[in-house]
């Protein structure tokens, strides 16, 4: 294992490849289970405001402490999968094993500012309305701006603060730096922007914070690692064996990723330029790419494991969930990256809870990122808040349950990208809807290929159709609906972050 030193200088690089069969790792799981620039290295410490949530109170709360880890941009099939034989994450196939795994859990954004906001609200994107990461108009001479919650929808952080926890926040994103309003309801809110902070030195700042906080604690770490560029740690080049060789062109297109190739295809396919200044990447040099990912991932499991080892040697009655924003594409419908699509490569994410003292499940109804606060209400015995959209997944019995809807959109970044697209999934089948354009597509999961091949079935879509026409009416009549964002300028600081990112060109 690299060092801290190693770990913080190095050159990084991710990626990943589909996967030995998902039915071997089930089988295992089923075994034990019975039911950037120099400034972005200094950590800021964001000192909240004291703006409290209007919650009901209880007499018996639970004293569990609450760790929430949010892996950005890690596929479902990363955490069940192989790569040359090789388990890509077997410390999270081993906490999957101890904890209720959900099989089948839909983000609601896909990309990491209204998906973390839908988290820690329990809120469609179309209610609390916190969409756009970077506002500027290409080619001319304008201060970025970026939105930020609403100051009067409630957050994660102060609904636990105000039942008397420890809040802590260890953020690695920088699209949820302090303007995002992520940081509301934390005591303590700690910013080491990606790829200074990255999943060693993000494990260290939170083993140094929850060593010493008062109980019970919130703990919110977010590791950054399998986010482009694709760069582990040295060690992690051949953890799966060899590397796909890169030509010349291969490595000069890779080496200049995130600012040059990524963007470059992004902007093109958005529409936002005319013609492609870079080349495209080979097939050979894409698996590339894939191995990178899949080696990001390994990292960030190694470094989880420590504390999770930490928290089962200290703090055993600890409630632990593991999730992530979104997943990652890489070329399955022409794109790479996020955000630009709602396709399950995307919208299919991880989520592993850990209750203590519940026997471990593995779980295959549909459930939404939005649940999870819900569920932490009920099983943490506080008060459920009236205006939240998800459902406790206690209280939902697996047998008994009705099919449910689940929804996923995704909204440009850059409003001038005229991108807006919704979904929804019922079951097995899912419709995707062009909300600029009203072109809808259907697709039946369950067969090979998946989203590869439209379905025609005039009344399944137009039963799809009705349900997405439903979500809208309801998101539209919601008592927050109206609310509006914060809006703040980024400083030189935070546009430097966000450029390493590939947020900004």
């Amino acid at each position: 294992m690299n060092t801290k030193k190693d770990s913080i200088h190095r050159r990084r690089s991710r990626s990943w490849r589909l996967l030995a069969p998902i039915g071997i790792v089930i089988c295992l799981f089923l075994a034990a289970c019975t039911e950037s620039p120099q400034k972005t290295t200094e950590v800021s410490t964001v000192k909240p405001s004291s703006e409290k949530t209007a919650v009901q109170t209880t007499t018996t709360p639970s004293k569990q402490n609450v760790v929430l880890i949010v892996i950005d941009s890690l596929r479902y099939d990363h955490v069940v999968g192989q790569r040359n034989q090789e388990p890509i994450m077997p410390k999270l196939q081993r906490f999957a094993s101890k904890s209720w795994m959900y099989q089948r859990a839909t983000t609601q954004a896909t990309w990491t500012k209204p998906a973390v906001v839908s988290l820690f609200t329990s809120l469609y994107p179309a209610v609390h309305n916190t969409l756009y990461g970077v506002t500027v108009n290409l080619g001319m001479e304008q201060q970025p701006s970026v939105d930020g919650v609403p100051p009067n929808i409630p957050l994660m952080a102060e609904y636990l603060k105000e039942h008397g926890y420890t809040t802590i926040g260890i953020q690695t994103n920088a699209n949820l730096n302090e303007t995002s309003g992520i940081n509301r309801g934390f005591d303590e809110y700690i910013l080491k922007s990606y790829p200074y902070g990255d999943a060693h030195e993000a494990t260290d700042l939170a083993l140094d914070h929850i060593s010493v906080s008062k109980t019970p604690f919130f703990l919110y770490l977010h590791y950054m690692d399998p986010h482009h560029p694709y760069k582990p740690p040295e060690s992690y080049h051949h953890i799966f064996g060899e590397p796909p060789q890169l030509s010349d062109t291969d490595q000069e297109l890779i080496r200049n990723f995130t600012m040059g190739y990524y963007l470059d295809k992004v902007f093109f396919q958005l529409g936002l330029k005319s013609s492609r200044q870079f080349g495209d990447i080979s097939e050979n040099g894409r698996e590339y790419l894939k191995y990178m990912y899949a080696a990001e991932s390994r990292y960030t499991d190694d470094e989880m494991e420590r504390l999770l080892n930490w928290l089962e040697k200290n703090a055993p009655e600890t409630t632990i969930i593991i999730t992530a924003d979104h997943g990652e594409e890489f070329w399955e419908h022409g794109s790479v990256g996020h955000s630009k699509t709602v396709y399950e490569e995307l919208a299919h994410v991880p989520l592993l809870i850990r209750f203590p003292g519940k026997t471990p499940r593995i779980i295959s109804r549909d459930v939404e990122l939005i649940d999870i606060l819900p569920t932490l209400a009920e099983h943490l015995r506080l008060p459920s808040h009236e205006h939240w959209q998800g459902r406790s997944l206690l209280s939902d019995p697996p047998m008994t349950h009705e099919p449910r809807p689940i929804f996923v959109e995704t909204r440009g970044s850059l409003p001038t990208a005229n991108l807006f697209l919704t979904a929804v999934r019922l079951e097995d089948y899912k419709l995707i809807v062009n909300r600029n354009t009203g072109d809808k597509t259907l697709y039946y999961l369950g067969k090979t290929g998946g989203e590869t091949t439209p379905l025609s079935d005039e009344e399944k879509e137009r039963q799809l159709y009705e349900l997405l026409m439903k979500h809208f009416e309801d998101n539209g009549k919601h008592p927050l609906a109206g609310s509006t964002p914060t809006r703040t300028t980024l400083d030189d600081t935070a546009i430097q972050q966000l450029k390493s990112i590939g947020y900004l060109q």
